[in-house]
């Protein structure tokens, strides 16, 4: 928060109250680590129930102060008598929402990756690439029934070159990604586990 020049009855944050912020963002992530520990027993219920790992990235990520950040504005540049208040709400709620933008933002990334989420299996792969060259079908039996087609009397008729350039390649987008990104084990890559065809077998059921 800047200090305001042309208003001398705004409050001047202090080195005092870095330190307090800091301390409160610092409180937060345990707070909501703790919050979804108690609640674990409904998030881990029903089908689609969250695992430990699931938790594990809810308690790391969200901007902290989101919403807070807006109603402390709300008080800040409301007519408040006290200025120190207002102007200490919006500091301690900005300040933890940029640490933690900053932080788990830029730390968010790697928790994905030691936890597995950003690995696909060989299962998973073949099951994209085939639905993205099913998407390719479509797209291209629906263009041909469209040059066929004489619904274009009031624009008149589109530039089909055109139109095939900008078509999407989903399939090749797939593979280009898989290219760019290939984890794995050697196991992998030699053919498909168990596991994994099971995984697949219980996602198309």
């Amino acid at each position: 928060v800047s200090n305001n020049a042309s208003d001398p009855t705004r409050y001047t944050i202090t080195g005092k109250d870095w330190a307090m912020m800091l301390s409160l963002y610092l409180m937060m992530i345990p707070i909501r680590m703790v919050g979804v520990v108690i609640l674990s027993p409904v998030l881990r219920s029903g089908r689609l129930g969250l695992g430990w790992s699931d938790m594990g990235v809810v308690s790391w990520s969200g901007l902290r102060g989101a919403v807070g950040l807006t109603l402390s504005l709300i008080v800040y540049n409301g007519n408040v008598a006290d200025q120190q208040f207002s102007t200490l709400a919006f500091f301690f709620v900005g300040g933890a929402a940029v640490l933690s933008l900053l932080i788990q933002g830029s730390t968010m990334g790697l928790l994905l990756d030691r936890l597995g989420y950003t690995t696909v299996s060989m299962t998973k792969r073949h099951l994209m690439l085939q639905s993205g060259e099913l998407i390719d079908q479509l797209a291209i039996g629906m263009m041909e029934q469209a040059k066929h087609s004489k619904t274009f009397v009031l624009l008149g008729e589109p530039d089909w070159s055109q139109c095939d350039s900008l078509s999407i390649n989903a399939a090749a987008l797939i593979q280009s990604r898989f290219e760019k990104d290939r984890r794995g084990t050697a196991e992998e890559r030699l053919g498909v586990h168990e596991q994994d065809l099971l995984e697949s077998l219980r996602e198309r059921l």
